[in-house]
């Protein structure tokens, strides 16, 4: 899959908000193309070079069902927490694990990902 996300948090007090969007081409476990976009209050811990975060909000998917049988698409509860790690005065990487939940199994569940940011 690849994904896009937008955010900002504010510096003092921690907290912000994100836009994500996540478009997977297709699986191994036959699922078709899906595109899952979320919004998210974000709070991070600390102003180190390793930040932990954590996140809930709501989403929105919608996933071509296999063999065909027409689309799946619903709103779903979002919860996740992660860390920033700095990698350079504006650079960072960015791991963390979601859980989506309230809608089928084969896109529900916990989801990983790994990211690349830039802070100005």
């Amino acid at each position: 899959s690849l994904g896009a996300s937008w955010g900002t948090t504010h510096v003092n007090s921690g907290m912000g908000f994100e836009v994500n969007v996540d478009n997977a081409f297709a699986t191994s476990n036959g699922v078709r193309p899906a595109l899952a976009t979320d919004m998210r209050f974000v709070y991070v811990f600390g102003k180190q070079r390793l930040q932990p975060f954590a996140s809930a909000g709501v989403g929105y998917f919608e996933y071509v069902r296999p063999f065909g049988f027409g689309r799946e698409r619903g709103l779903a509860p979002v919860v996740g927490g992660g860390a920033n790690v700095r990698v350079g005065r504006r650079w960072f990487l960015r791991p963390d694990v979601s859980f989506y939940g309230g809608h089928t199994t084969s896109h529900g569940g916990f989801r990983t990902g790994i990211g690349l940011g830039f802070s100005w």
